[in-house]
C-alpha cells in the first residue's frame, strides 16, 4: 500500500459503487495485465468487479454532492491481492491486475458507456481459499504494458479478510478514497462585512489530481492524511497587528461549516490602518497543494480621479439603471457617470450655460433626471445616448431647486430651497407642477426621499427645523419639529431599511435624526460623531449582493464616511483613505456591487468605500 499520499477516510460505500464479486467457475478472465501464480494448489477463481463512474462534470457543482463516486476521470484500476495479515513490508501480492476502464476500453465486457457515466464489470482469476486483503488504486489513464506509472493516482481502496469460495458468488462493498491533490476553501462572503465582532462561515474541501471534488458518504468524515490526522486550515492575517481564529481546525465534510472568528480588536486595528488582508490556507499535507484564498478584510476607500475635469465640483450622486453611478459637476455644468471598475466619462451637449447642476436620481422612464440650482431648471439624461434635455416651463425662476427623487406615482419630485415650495414633473411630458401650501414660511426645502409607505415623500427643511412630507395623490402638505433640536439644519433624507425615514443635520456638531413614518416622533442620535462632523449626505447600504442593514452618510467638516445602525442608534465613523481635503458633501449612494459611492467636492473626485 502506498503511504505517500493524503486519503480520504472514508466508511462502506454503496454496492452499486464498486462491489467485488466471487463467481465459483473456473479459469482466468482476459483482462489486461497479469495473475501472479498462487502460493499453493488452489484453483484460480474468475473475481468479477462492478464499477460505476460518473460522467465527467464541474466538479465543483454542488448537485454532484448527493452521490457516492469515484473520480469520473477514472479510466484504470490496479488490484493486488494479499495474503490476509502478511507483513506491509515486502509482501509480494499473490495476484495482480492491471485493467483497462476507460469508456473505449478494448473490451466491450469491460465498460458500457451511458449517459450518466459508465459501468465497467472487469474479471480476473484469484486463486480459491483465502482470506485475502484486496488493494484498489485508481489512475486517470489506462495501464501500458500492465504499468500505470505515466498516470496520475486518484483513488484507494481496501477490502480485507475475503474468502474466495468455490461455486458460491459473494459480494462485497468496497470502499475507494479520494487522493487529496489540493485543497479548496470557498467563503460564503466576498469581503468581511462589517468588521464588527462576528464570525462568518467558510466551506472547505478537497480535490483529485484532476480537479474533481473528492465526495464522502457524510456522517463525522474527515480528510485526514495518512496517520489520521485531518487535513490542517489556518489563517494568517497581515495590516492589522492582531490575530483571528478559526473554528474548528480540522475539515469535516459532513458539512458542518467551518467558522472565521474575529472580534472588535479587528475592526479597530482596520481602521487605524485602513484595512487588512486575511490569508486562508488549507493544506492536505505530504507534498500536496494547498487551497489558499486572500479575503478583503477591510473597509477600505477607494478615490478617483482620472476623466473628472478639473474645477468639477462633483455633488449629487444616484445609481442609474445602467447600474452605473451618475452624478452631478455643480461647477463644471456637466453629468458624470462612473462604472463600478472606476471609468468616468463626462456628459454637457445640451446643458445650456452655467446651470449649477446639483441633486439627480433615477426616473421610472429609464433616465437619469437632476435639478439645476441656478437657472431653475430640471433636467434628464438619457444613460444610453448621453443625451440632456432641460425644462422650466411651470417652475418659478430663481427658486433654486435642490434634492429630486422618484415618486410612487412615476413622477419626478424635488425641493425648491428658495422658492419655498416642493415641484413635481411627470417623466412623460416634462409638464411641471408645484406644491406650497403647508409649508412654513422660509422653510428652505432641500432633501427628498420616497417614503417607506409608498403615497409620500418626505423632505426636509433646513431653515425651518422641520420635517416635511407630502402626499403623492393630493400634494397635501404636513410637517414635524417635535424632537428636532433648534439650529439643526436638517438637510438630506432617505428611507431606512427599519421602516423609518433618517436624516442628517449638519448644523454645530452635527446629529443623525430618524422620524417614524406613521407617528412623526422624531429622535436624535448624536454618540460617536465627532466635533465639527456636519454630516451632509445619507444613504441606505446595499440590498446586494448582501443586506447591509446600516444607514451610511457623508461628513463634509469630518472628513469622514460615518455608519448608524438602525437598531441601536449605535454610530461608527471611518476615515482612512479618504483625502483630508475631501470634503464629502452631498452625495453619497449604495451601489450595485454593494459599495457606497460619494462625491468629494475639495478633491474633485469620487469615493469608493467597500463596507
Amino acid at each position: 500500500m502506498h503511504m505517500r499520499f493524503i486519503r480520504l477516510r472514508c466508511g462502506a460505500l454503496a454496492p452499486s459503487l464498486l462491489a467485488l464479486m466471487i463467481a465459483g467457475c473456473g479459469g482466468a478472465a482476459g483482462s489486461s495485465g497479469s495473475v501472479l501464480p498462487s502460493h499453493g494448489a488452489a484453483t484460480p477463481q474468475d473475481v468479477v468487479l462492478k464499477i460505476v463512474l460518473p460522467a465527467a462534470q464541474n466538479g465543483m457543482s454542488a448537485h454532484l454532492r448527493h452521490a457516492l463516486f469515484v473520480s469520473a476521470s477514472t479510466n484504470g484500476l490496479l488490484v493486488k491481492v494479499y495474503n490476509h495479515g502478511s507483513p506491509v513490508l515486502g509482501r509480494q501480492p499473490v495476484a495482480l491486475q492491471a485493467i483497462d476502464i476507460s469508456a473505449t476500453a478494448p473490451s466491450s465486457s469491460n465498460c458500457v458507456t451511458v449517459a450518466s457515466g459508465r459501468t465497467c464489470t472487469p474479471s480476473f482469476a484469484v486463486p480459491s481459499g483465502g482470506p485475502y486483503d484486496f488493494d484498489f488504486q485508481t489512475y486517470d489513464a489506462v495501464p501500458v504494458a500492465g504499468s500505470f506509472a505515466a498516470a496520475r493516482e486518484l483513488g484507494v481502496g481496501v477490502s480485507p479478510n475475503v474468502i474466495i469460495t468455490v461455486g458460491v458468488t459473494n459480494t462485497v462493498a468496497i470502499s475507494i478514497g479520494g487522493i487529496v491533490a489540493s485543497a479548496f476553501i470557498v467563503p460564503t462572503f466576498q469581503t468581511l462585512n462589517g468588521l464588527d465582532a462576528a464570525a462568518q462561515n467558510v466551506a472547505v474541501g478537497a480535490l483529485d489530481a484532476d480537479g474533481h471534488v473528492i465526495v464522502t458518504s457524510g456522517v463525522g468524515e474527515t480528510y485526514v492524511d495518512v496517520d489520521g490526522n485531518p487535513v490542517s486550515i489556518a489563517l494568517s492575517v497581515s495590516g492589522a497587528g492582531t490575530t483571528m481564529a478559526l473554528t474548528p481546525t480540522s475539515v469535516d465534510t459532513s458539512g458542518t461549516p467551518v467558522s472565521l472568528v474575529y472580534t472588535s480588536a479587528n475592526a479597530t486595528s482596520a481602521q487605524a490602518s485602513g484595512g487588512f488582508t486575511a490569508t486562508l490556507t488549507a493544506t492536505p499535507g505530504n507534498g500536496a497543494t494547498p487551497g489558499n484564498i486572500n479575503l478583503a478584510v477591510e473597509r477600505s476607500v477607494t478615490e478617483f480621479t482620472t476623466g473628472i475635469s478639473a474645477g468639477a465640483y462633483p455633488l449629487g450622486i444616484a445609481v442609474g439603471p445602467d447600474r452605473n453611478l451618475w452624478f452631478t459637476e455643480e461647477l463644471g455644468n456637466r453629468i458624470g457617470r462612473i462604472t463600478p471598475t472606476g471609468t468616468v466619462t463626462e456628459f454637457s451637449s445640451g446643458i445650456n450655460g452655467s446651470t449649477h447642476p446639483y441633486g439627480i436620481a433615477a426616473g421610472s422612464d429609464g433616465n437619469l433626471w437632476f435639478t439645476e440650482s441656478l437657472t431653475s431648471r430640471i433636467g434628464r439624461i438619457n444613460p444610453t445616448t448621453g443625451t440632456i434635455n432641460e425644462y422650466s416651463t411651470g417652475i418659478t425662476p430663481g427658486c433654486d431647486p435642490q434634492g429630486i427623487a422618484a415618486g410612487s406615482d412615476g413622477n419626478l419630485w424635488f425641493t425648491e430651497f428658495s422658492g419655498n415650495s416642493i415641484g413635481r414633473i411627470n417623466p412623460m411630458n416634462g409638464v411641471i407642477t408645484e406644491f406650497s401650501t403647508g409649508i412654513s414660511a422660509n422653510a428652505g426645502p432641500r432633501g427628498i426621499t420616497s417614503g417607506p409607505l409608498g403615497n409620500h415623500l418626505w423632505f426636509t427643511e433646513s431653515n425651518g427645523d422641520r420635517i416635511g412630507r407630502i402626499t403623492v395623490t393630493t400634494g397635501a402638505i404636513a410637517e414635524f419639529s417635535t424632537g428636532l433640536s433648534a439650529n439643526a439644519d436638517p438637510t438630506a433624507i432617505v428611507a431606512g431599511p427599519d421602516g423609518n425615514l433618517w436624516f442628517t443635520e449638519s448644523a454645530g456638531t452635527g446629529r443623525i435624526g430618524r422620524i417614524n413614518p406613521t407617528t412623526g416622533a422624531i429622535t436624535e442620535f448624536s454618540t460617536g460623531i465627532s466635533s465639527l462632523a456636519a454630516p451632509d449626505s445619507i444613504t441606505a447600504g446595499a440590498y446586494y449582493p448582501w443586506h447591509d442593514g446600516n444607514l451610511w452618510f457623508g461628513e463634509y467638516g469630518g472628513n469622514r464616511i460615518g455608519r448608524v445602525n438602525p437598531t441601536t442608534g449605535t454610530i461608527t465613523e471611518f476615515s482612512a483613505g479618504i483625502s483630508s481635503s475631501a470634503h464629502p458633501i452631498a452625495g453619497i449612494a449604495a451601489g450595485p456591487d454593494g459599495n457606497l459611492w460619494f462625491t468629494e467636492v475639495g478633491s474633485n473626485s469620487i469615493g469608493r468605500l467597500t463596507p
